[in-house]
């Protein structure tokens, strides 16, 4: 059925992470906010992805920096299938058009178990502030097959 295929599918707040309990205005959810530094790599979030057809995914990240001014590489989306890489995108802070502002970065990829977010070492000290994740069944034109 078209309309069980077309709905979104939007984790956020507690849904998506147990830490994400910062209320931000500018959010729609509660946020997960963490810091980077040069210590250590921290796990943003982790969410496992059940329930969902396997396919051709858009996946969505609306995210915002305290600073846009770096170049250095800060947060890391991987997509895994039992514990393989199937797929990453890395942001940096400078990616941002404006700092303290949410934005959205996405990326397709053929889903089918975990999405991981990582804030990278970073000597920089951006506070990163993720609000949610979304994934929607990819839409290609015909042209593509």
């Amino acid at each position: 059925r078209i309309d069980t295929l077309a709905i979104d599918n939007t984790y956020g707040g507690p849904e998506l992470s147990a830490d994400a309990n910062i209320v931000d205005a500018s959010a729609q959810f509660s946020v997960i906010r963490k810091t980077s530094s040069t210590a250590s790599v921290q796990t943003l979030f982790q969410k496992a992805i059940d329930g969902l057809r396997k396919g051709l995914y858009s996946l969505l990240i609306r995210v915002k920096v305290s600073s846009n001014s770096n170049n250095g590489r800060l947060i890391e989306l991987n997509v895994t299938s039992g514990g393989a890489i199937l797929e990453t995108r890395t942001i940096t802070a400078n990616m941002f058009e404006r700092a303290g502002v949410y934005q959205t970065f996405g990326l397709n990829v053929e889903l089918n178990d975990t999405v991981t977010m990582r804030l990278l070492k970073n000597s920089a000290n951006i506070t990163v502030s993720v609000d949610y994740v979304m994934l929607q069944p990819a839409q290609t034109a015909i042209t593509s097959l």
